[in-house]
């Protein structure tokens, strides 16, 4: 008798787990106009697509493997880490920091926040005890500092490193930090204004492909180490070594 009561039970439990899986996140926050309001983070549908809703606002990111964490910062801001399709022996995670104002949704941080690779040189015999050629990581960490003032501040701390087993003139280690004001006016942390007069090859997340557009004016920026960001029109762009701009979400 006691085994017939417990697979029930545990069926139950079971498929209360996976139902709190699918579930939305919901976080209640304090707009900059003093009122409160909900950011609503999705499950991950079967297209890899993350939403992210506030009232009739909401953005999307694709090629999502999973949310690693959400949560709520302080009164004004959420950030949410998820980890993006990368190559073979490579991950990525993002970091997007999430406010609101006067019914609109912001974007007030989106980085890449981890990449790790693991480069093994096929063109060559390998080594079955140490496969790897050339080791690379890079990550940043976010303190959120100084909530007395609307916004504050945030401590970035950036670590990058690359470790190669052949050609060690090219290793590094480098530890780098630096703190970001927030805008209250774009409703963003940067670091400075940067003029930009230039073709760009930009990816557009929505449509999965690249074009050439010529891009200028003065726009927010941040260097983190070796990675640049640009807030073009409401929307963070990361550049390349190459000079390519690539966007993070789309509508």
């Amino acid at each position: 008798m006691i085994k017939r009561i417990l697979i029930p039970v545990l069926l139950c439990t079971v498929l209360i787990n996976n139902v709190a899986k699918v579930r939305a996140q919901v976080f209640k926050v304090e707009s900059f106009d003093g009122t409160l309001g909900e950011i609503k983070v999705k499950p991950i549908d079967s297209h890899g697509i993350l939403k992210i809703l506030y009232l009739k606002d909401a953005i999307n990111m694709g090629d999502v493997n999973y949310v690693k964490s959400a949560k709520r910062l302080n009164k004004h801001f959420i950030k949410v880490v998820y980890a993006v399709r990368a190559g073979v022996g490579m991950k990525l995670l993002h970091t997007l920091v999430l406010s609101i104002d006067t019914k609109k949704l912001y974007q007030s941080m989106h980085i890449t926040s981890f990449f790790e690779e693991n480069f093994i040189d096929f063109s060559k015999p390998v080594d079955t005890a140490n496969m790897v050629d050339v080791h690379s990581i890079y990550n940043v960490n976010l303190a959120f500092l100084d909530n007395r003032h609307q916004g504050g501040k945030v401590k970035i701390k950036i670590h990058d490193e690359r470790s190669s087993k052949h050609n060690t003139g090219d290793d590094f280690k480098r530890d780098t930090a630096l703190v970001l004001n927030f805008d209250v006016n774009r409703h963003i942390f940067y670091e400075s204004l940067k003029s930009i007069s230039q073709n760009f090859t930009v990816y557009n997340a929505k449509t999965r492909s690249e074009s050439r557009r010529y891009i200028s004016g003065t726009y927010p920026s941040m260097r983190f180490g070796r990675n640049v960001y640009y807030f073009i029109k409401g929307e963070w762009y990361e550049r390349d070594n190459y000079g390519n701009l690539s966007g993070f979400t789309y509508k």
